[in-house]
């Protein structure tokens, strides 16, 4: 009764060697799991940067065409709307004079 006996010493160690087993077995499963995200990952990355570049010529574009529209507007503002600004004061002065006229004589009259 002093001594072990030696199938208690088989199982715990068969008992240890199963428990390091199974371990391993989840860490396999693990990295198994993690390389498949990864390759999934790596596919949204590229389609990511594709839809990056298509967004980016995309900007480019409506940045030339809020350029062409800007011009066009200043174009419109120099050649339509300061003559018209400027034929609107020219009778608007006229109207002022008329208007002082017609006031001058009003006075007279009193």
């Amino acid at each position: 009764m002093q001594e072990i006996p030696v199938w208690f010493w088989m199982l715990v160690i068969g008992g240890l060697s199963a428990m390091l087993g199974y371990i391993l077995y989840y860490v396999a499963l693990l990295m198994k799991e993690s390389m498949l995200t990864m390759k999934e990952v790596r596919f949204l990355i590229v389609d990511f940067s594709d839809v990056m570049d298509n967004m980016k010529s995309t900007m480019e574009k409506l940045e030339d065409t809020v350029n062409v529209v800007n011009t066009t507007v200043k174009m419109v503002s120099t050649s339509i709307i300061t003559p018209i600004t400027a034929v609107t004061s020219f009778f608007s002065g006229i109207k002022d004079f008329v208007t002082g006229l017609a006031q001058e004589e009003s006075e007279d009259e009193d």
